[in-house]
């Protein structure tokens, strides 16, 4: 089912990615666990920078990047919660530092999901996390991942793991985007079956779990393989400067 060189292969990558930032970072934060706990504010940035980086670029030197890590986070929970007109607000501030796209879209999800989590969702969630915090669990990861896309806003399978990954809390759960899927294909005989589908969470979970299945025999947790693909696109550009005050490393 996996290939000696498909296993090879991984842990090459994974050899060659250990300098690097990005890399390291995530080795910190999601392994290692050298990071803040689970909070409402960090969950709630997590979810306002899934929204912001869905479709459009947030690499090092986007608008996406550089708003993400404005200190403090312009719309971190506190502020979110004292707007008269959150949806406004979240408009108006996004447009005012120019250069994101679909401002009018994510202003009304972080509207709705503000209201969602206000009704006892936040807590339920911030529980949750906080005993994946304590007890990394791949089956809990993934029941996790989807209760957030059932309950949340603009929140499909891929920005579900996100969510998790970004707050430090997930080993196994990873969002397959599209620089993993071109990684795969162009390097590895895996197959992935029907990648067209992956906004779909039966076909999303099934990719997954190839992939899983691979680490596994590799010996490689699927959060560094994410990292290593990610930043081996990346080919080096991600410096510590740019992860110091990234929602990446939360606040």
């Amino acid at each position: 089912y996996y290939t000696g060189r498909d296993i090879a292969i991984v842990r090459e990558l994974i050899a060659a990615q250990q300098g690097n930032p990005f890399f390291g970072m995530r080795k910190r934060c999601n392994v290692d666990r050298d990071r803040p706990p689970p909070t409402p504010e960090r969950f709630w940035m997590a979810l306002v920078g899934c929204l912001l980086t869905t479709q459009q670029r947030s690499g090092p030197g986007s608008p996406v990047n550089t708003f993400l890590c404005q200190v403090p986070f312009p719309l971190r929970f506190h502020e979110c919660l004292r707007a008269a007109d959150v949806e406004r607000f979240a408009l108006e501030t996004i447009q005012g530092f120019g250069g994101i796209r679909f401002g009018p879209k994510i202003s009304r999800q972080i509207r709705e999901n503000l209201a969602r989590l206000q009704s006892g969702l936040m807590e339920y969630f911030v529980g949750k996390l906080l005993v994946l915090d304590k007890s990394p669990s791949q089956s809990g990861e993934r029941e996790l991942a989807r209760e957030l896309e059932r309950n949340l806003k603009g929140i499909g399978p891929k920005q579900s793991r996100n969510v998790i990954q970004w707050l430090g809390c997930s080993l196994y759960e990873i969002p397959l985007d599209t620089r993993l899927i071109r990684w795969v294909e162009a390097n590895l005989s895996l197959d992935l079956g029907d990648v067209g589908r992956l906004s779909v969470s039966r076909y999303y979970e099934e990719t997954l779990d190839r992939i899983q299945g691979l680490c596994e025999v590799a010996g490689v947790y699927p959060c560094l393989l994410d990292a290593a693909v990610f930043a081996s696109f990346d080919e080096g550009r991600w410096t510590d400067a740019d992860l110091a005050a990234s929602l990446l490393l939360g606040a």
